[in-house]
């Protein structure tokens, strides 16, 4: 208990400064932002990161279905992903366990996350994870390998196995996990 109280009191001021500071980066589908795809704005946050900056990267994502995946490096930790709505900012793909991949062979539930978290201390807030492959077996809306991972107000919707937090510690506040 007193391990789990203090990674919420460390992540704290990162997840209330979210609603009061400038974003870092803004991504909107229609271009009115810096970038038009999560994945960019988060590959430009490990530039930040690089240089030497504490201060969580701030990502504001506006509403919007965002059609691609999202890998988080164990290097590109430190990120706030903030949507202003789950209800209408989504992050969605549509990947299968039974998918062939390159080899030919099933490429299994482990590759098939629309996001996939490997950094550490990341926080995402008012968003929803979708893996929309539908009844075909094992699709993740979400992979957490990372530590020190919060999630506040998001919806993950999949089919089979939505949701697999494989390492680390995750706090889930407010969220829907909906799958079979």
């Amino acid at each position: 208990m007193k391990r789990l109280l203090a990674l919420l009191l460390s992540l704290l001021p990162a997840l209330c400064a979210a609603g009061e500071r400038k974003p870092d980066a803004v991504v909107a589908t229609d271009g009115s932002g810096d970038f038009r795809s999560v994945q960019d704005a988060v590959a430009k946050a490990d530039m930040r990161r690089a240089n030497g900056t504490r201060r969580p990267w701030l990502i504001l994502v506006k509403p919007g279905v965002y059609e691609e995946r999202v890998y988080v490096q164990r290097e590109r930790g430190n990120i706030v992903l903030h949507g202003e709505d789950p209800e209408t900012t989504i992050i969605r793909h549509h990947m299968h366990a039974n998918m062939p991949g390159p080899d030919g062979k099933p490429i299994g539930t482990f590759a098939t996350a629309t996001v996939q978290i490997d950094g550490d201390g990341m926080i995402l807030e008012n968003l929803t994870l979708e893996n929309s492959a539908g009844p075909v077996g094992q699709a993740l809306a979400l992979r957490a390998d990372g530590d020190r991972l919060i999630f506040s107000n998001c919806r993950f919707l999949g089919w089979q196995d939505t949701v697999l937090v494989n390492r680390g510690r995750q706090y889930f506040k407010n969220c829907r996990i909906e799958g079979h």
